[in-house]
């Protein structure tokens, strides 16, 4: 878990360090976010749950119960 969570911070300090609203932060923020998922998939996590928790906290019903067709 150690190298994961390292990752991760090392990922997040490099999109607190790039230029705010570069293209550069947003590839750094990719980062974060694959190195976040691999570690919840790692744990046994699904990725997108963490995607429905901020869906539900804007109001949204989590994907399974969409009707996005």
């Amino acid at each position: 878990r150690s190298l994961a969570a390292s990752k991760v911070a090392e990922e997040s300090a490099e999109v607190l360090d790039a230029v705010p609203g570069s293209e550069h932060q947003v590839e750094e923020a990719a980062d974060v976010l694959f190195h976040l998922f691999a570690l919840l998939a790692r744990d046994g996590v699904d990725p997108l749950r963490a995607l429905d928790v901020l869906a539900q906290r804007e109001g949204l019903p989590p994907r399974w119960l969409r009707n996005d067709e």
